[in-house]
Formats: C-alpha cells, sequence, structure tokens
C-alpha cells in the first residue's frame, strides 16, 4: 500500500473518532462485507470508499445534536447574560470564555452547513461502485483499460473526503470541550414557576 494510501486511511479513522478495537476471538471478525477480488491495495482503497459515507454521517449527526442541544439551553444567550452581570463573580470567567464559544459554536455551524467536497449522503458511493465494477469484470481488456480509470477516481474522492471529515471532527471534539467548561460556569436554568390559580367566581 502506498504511504499516500494509507496516511488518507489513518486519516479517515482519527476523524471519526475510531479507537483500536480488541482483539477477535478465533473465527470473529471477517469482513461481513464481500470485498471484491484484486490487490491489496485496491482492496484498502475499495474499504476507504465504502468508509467515507458513514465517517460523514457520524460526524454531521454530532455537529447537529451539539448544535440542537445549544439551541434548546440557550447556551450562548445565556453565557452573554453572564458575561454582562459584573456583580456576579461569574462574570469576569463567562468573558473569558464567551468569543472563544461563539467563534467555536459559529464554525461548527459554518462547517455543517457549507457545500461539502463530496456528496455528504452518498459519499464516494458512485466511485466505489464503479471501481467495484471493473474489479468484477471478466473482460481483461476492458479491465485494464477502465482500471486505472476508476482507481484515479475512486482515490479522488477519498482525497477529498478525508480533510473534510477531520475538520468536522475536530471542531466537534472543540465545540464539545468548550461547552463542558460553559456548563460550569452557568447557573441552572431556572424552572418556570406556576401560575397562582385563579379564585372561581361564584
Amino acid at each position: 500500500m502506498h504511504a499516500t494510501l494509507a496516511a488518507l486511511l489513518a486519516s479517515l479513522a482519527l476523524a471519526a473518532g475510531a479507537t483500536p478495537a480488541d482483539p477477535a476471538p478465533p473465527g470473529e471478525g471477517e469482513d461481513p462485507v464481500q470485498v471484491p477480488p484484486g490487490s491489496a491495495e485496491d482492496q484498502a482503497l475499495w474499504r476507504a470508499g465504502q468508509a467515507v459515507a458513514p465517517d460523514i454521517g457520524r460526524a454531521r449527526l454530532r455537529a447537529n445534536k451539539l448544535q440542537w442541544e445549544a439551541r434548546q439551553a440557550r447556551t450562548l444567550e445565556r453565557l452573554e447574560a453572564l458575561a454582562r452581570a459584573e456583580a456576579d463573580p461569574a462574570a469576569k470567567k463567562a468573558a473569558d470564555l464567551l468569543p472563544r464559544y461563539r467563534a467555536a459554536l459559529a464554525f461548527n455551524h459554518q462547517t455543517l452547513t457549507r457545500q461539502w467536497p463530496v456528496d455528504p449522503t452518498r459519499g464516494c458511493g458512485y466511485s466505489v461502485m464503479a471501481f467495484e465494477s471493473v474489479l468484477y469484470s471478466s473482460d481483461h481488456r476492458r479491465r485494464t483499460s477502465q482500471l486505472t480509470a476508476a482507481r484515479e477516481d475512486l482515490q479522488d474522492c477519498v482525497t477529498r473526503a478525508a480533510p473534510a471529515v477531520k475538520v468536522m471532527a475536530e471542531s466537534n471534539r472543540d465545540l464539545e470541550a468548550l461547552t463542558a467548561e460553559v456548563q460550569a460556569v452557568l447557573p441552572p436554568m431556572g424552572v418556570a414557576r406556576p401560575k397562582p390559580a385563579t379564585p372561581a367566581r361564584n
């Protein structure tokens, strides 16, 4: 496997937050998906292409959740209010956190909603199917002439996807860490008091 592809695979794994798996028991851990025939390098590229869509999905789902939680808790508005409350002992800490949190929240939203370099739903699906079709082809003349083009197309898609997933995942981690700092400073959200009952009229 070329160093470029190995680096891309490692980048995708880190971006998705993958951790090394425990060794599988004997007889377990086989790839549940039928891997097409081909060289070890081509099979690794095929797997990398297959992983793009779920990696993007996980990163975007986490960003959506963080944005939704921020809106539901009104985190930015409450932090701004606390930073203005000069008499509050936590006001200085809130003022220090405010620009960092505001920037992280905005960047996370921009990264989520921007135009992605690959289709965020399909990932490299079309390129994977074309590459796989050539790998399974029994027409050796067609296979020889088209394999290079299909390989380059899939490699290009994986290369474009990896940095985007990495940026989204890192933004999620930064926002998550800052949110924890902010929540430690903010007072609990107030619970609305029930309205007094209206006396019944005779």
